[in-house]
């Protein structure tokens, strides 16, 4: 089932001024699942959800990944 693109988690990259590929370095995880992310293909672990969000200072449900929670 294909998602839309997470609207939120793309507002956060721009508000923070950095690219996927920064975020996926400052998060420790690949530049691949950032995209994956940011395009709505899939829901990463919540640890993944953890460090994205504190890589841009804010919560998972702050960048639309809050529902790995549920």
């Amino acid at each position: 089932m294909k998602r839309e693109r997470n609207k939120p988690l793309l507002r956060a990259l721009l508000d923070a001024g950095c690219t996927q590929r920064e975020l996926a370095r400052r998060a420790g995880v690949s530049a691949i699942q950032v995209n994956a992310l940011c395009n709505g293909r899939n829901l990463p672990r919540p640890e993944t959800a953890r460090k994205i969000a504190r890589a841009l200072g804010a919560t998972p449900a702050k960048i639309g990944l809050g529902e790995v929670y549920r």
